[in-house]
Order: C-alpha cells, then sequence, then structure tokens
C-alpha cells in the first residue's frame, strides 16, 4: 500500500491466463522449444452453432443466482467489474447444476482409461459397471487398446503459421491389423443429429491422424518424438459413453470431411486478418442533367442513366425506354438498370 494507492489495488496480484498444458513441447522438425501454438480442441472452434448452448446457459445461471448475488450485481459494471462478474455467474451455475453433467463426463473419460490400461482399483464401485459397457463395446468390435497410445500429445505443422497441438485419446488396433484413431466422447450424440459436433469430431481426429502420421508422439520425459504405426486416413472411431444414459455404441466418421471442414477454417482464420476492404464513404461525382430540357422532355444519351435510376413509376421506365431506342443508345446496361429500378419501385407498391 502507498498513499496513491491507499487500498493496495495497484499491489494485488493480477489473474493470469492458465499456461497451456502443452508448454515446453520442442518442435519436431527444428529442435527448439514450440512457444506460440494453438490447442486441437480451440482450433476447431468455430464450426458449432452454439447459439442454443448459450441460450441453455444464460437460463442456468439465471436460475442459479441467489438475491444476494442480485444485490451485489446491480451497482457493478460489465466491463470494469468483469473478472467478479464472471466469478458470480461461474458460481450460480454450479448452483444450478449446470456443471452436473461435464463432471461426471470428464469423470467417465479419466475412468476409461484406468480400464484400458486393467487398473480396476482405480475404478470407483459405483462406475464399475460403466466401464464394464465401455470395455464390452470395444472387446465386441475387435478393438485392441495399445498401452503405448493412449493419452499421447501430438503436433500438426500444416494448419497455419503457428504448431496446433492436441492429445488424442486411443490409437487402437483393429481386427484386420490396421491402426486407427479412437476419441471418447460423454456429451449428448446422436448420429441424425448434431451435425456440427460431429464436423466437429472429424475435423479434430483428423488433426490427430495427420499429426501422428507425421511426427508421430510426443515423449515427455526424453522430450523426443516417437514414430507410430501408420494411423488410417480414411476414419476415426468415436466411443459414446454418455453420461446421461447407459451403455456404449461405437461410431465412425469419415476424415475426408474433416479435411475439407479444416481447410474451411483455415481460409476463414486467414480472412479474419484481411484489410484494406473498408473505406470512409465519398460522395460521387454530381451528375449534369439539364433539367430544362428534361422538363421539356429532351433527353441526352448521358443522361438515361440518372433517369433510369431516379424513376418513381414504371410507366416513366417504359417511357425512357422509348426515348433511347428512339435515340439509338438503348443498351444491355440501361436494360439491367430498368430491371433493378423496377424491382425497386414494385417493392415499394
Amino acid at each position: 500500500m502507498s498513499e496513491a494507492d491507499p487500498f493496495g489495488i495497484d499491489e494485488a496480484p493480477k489473474s493470469k491466463k492458465p499456461a497451456s498444458p502443452y508448454v515446453g513441447t520442442i518442435h519436431p522438425v527444428t529442435g527448439k522449444v514450440v512457444g506460440r501454438h494453438a490447442r486441437a480442441t480451440n482450433f476447431i472452434k468455430g464450426i458449432a452453432d452454439d447459439f442454443g448452448l448459450q441460450l441453455w446457459m444464460r437460463r442456468v445461471i439465471v436460475k442459479g443466482l441467489s438475491p444476494e448475488d442480485l444485490t451485489e450485481l446491480m451497482p457493478l459494471d460489465v466491463s470494469r467489474d468483469a473478472a467478479r462478474i464472471d466469478e458470480i455467474c461461474a458460481t450460480a451455475k454450479a448452483a444450478a447444476g449446470g456443471d452436473d453433467a461435464s463432471k461426471l463426463g470428464t469423470k467417465l473419460h479419466d475412468l476409461t482409461e484406468h480400464a484400458d490400461r486393467c487398473e480396476w482399483d482405480q475404478v470407483d464401485k459405483e462406475y464399475v459397471d460403466r466401464m464394464h459397457e465401455y470395455r464390452t463395446a470395444l472387446d465386441a468390435a475387435g478393438l485392441t487398446i495399445i498401452p503405448m497410445l493412449i493419452e499421447r500429445r501430438v503436433i500438426h505443422l500444416g494448419l497455419g503459421p503457428s504448431p496446433v497441438i492436441g492429445k488424442f485419446d486411443r490409437i487402437v488396433r483393429t481386427a484386420d491389423g490396421d491402426h486407427v484413431i479412437l476419441d471418447v466422447k460423454t456429451g449428448s450424440l446422436d448420429p441424425d443429429k448434431f451435425t456440427e459436433k460431429w464436423l466437429e469430431m472429424a475435423a479434430q481426429t483428423n488433426i490427430y491422424q495427420e499429426a501422428a502420421n507425421a511426427h508421430g508422439v510426443y515423449d515427455t520425459v526424453n522430450k523426443r518424438w516417437t514414430e507410430v504405426p501408420p494411423v488410417n486416413k480414411d476414419y476415426a472411431i468415436i466411443a459414446h459413453l454418455p453420461a446421461k444414459g447407459e451403455g456404449c455404441r461405437l461410431y465412425t466418421v469419415d476424415l475426408e470431411e474433416g479435411r475439407e471442414v479444416l481447410a474451411a477454417l483455415q481460409k476463414l482464420r486467414q480472412k479474419r486478418k484481411t484489410k484494406g476492404f473498408v473505406r470512409t464513404y465519398e460522395r460521387p461525382a454530381t451528375v449534369n442533367v439539364d433539367m430544362k430540357a428534361l422538363a421539356d422532355g429532351v433527353a441526352e444519351r448521358k443522361d438515361f442513366p440518372f433517369l433510369i435510376d431516379t424513376a418513381m413509376t414504371k410507366s416513366a421506365l417504359l417511357g425512357l425506354m422509348a426515348d433511347a431506342k428512339a435515340l439509338s443508345c438503348w443498351n444491355t446496361d440501361l436494360a439491367s438498370r430498368c430491371k433493378a429500378r423496377l424491382e425497386v419501385i414494385n417493392s415499394r407498391a
């Protein structure tokens, strides 16, 4: 504290954005520590339409607000006091149970790793049946878990100026000896709905397979990249273990769809950097029209574009068309102007 800062505001610790879990990764080409990078889960954001999710989030937060929260919120400014408002909203969301499904989904996802490593003593008794459902689905499909290829870090260098780093759930071996990316999902999924979610999964798993095929997986202990068996480029497997529900179903996603989505995302991200297409409006040069001559019914060739663009009735347009033809200056430009002006006149009728 000081005389200039009696409440110690300037000395208060500033909240910092949590560091990426991939900090310190060694670049597979340069051998240097990777600096600026994107996370695979963030890179694919923008595919799904989250309008419905945002509406649900608002309802949950409002439901969880207490009278004390409302009293505190009233004098707060949404910009100046953003951090505090965010804390209140997070607390309200939790109070309304908005995080329950997400927490359960994360719990189940984590437990699948123990099940795949046969560490059943690490699985909570209340979730043993769910893990057996998951394992039964994999076994019935002839999918073999490769212990060294569970939750491994990969890097993709071909999606922009910055590397994209992520961590796949599994690379499994199929009954015919192929190797395929497998992603475990615990949210709401339906093969005939949630198209945006499926596109996200196709894009995300395609990042993983391309990255694994190009540079292998990262050894965090020895800080080096290790090759993996060739991963199938055509499809990935989604193991759906719903947090709200029972059973486990396996689906495949076409990675070609994922590649198309990634190409569109790259183009969009590049477009966001576009500059120079917004300019201050400048008044165009004034059209010099002899209004007296027009009043006398005499029009020159240069006047017709102006007259057509300002005509107020269909009959006026027909008259101008006849005059232009009489002067032998009727052309495709005037015809297009007449058509466009007629649409405006009809829209005002």
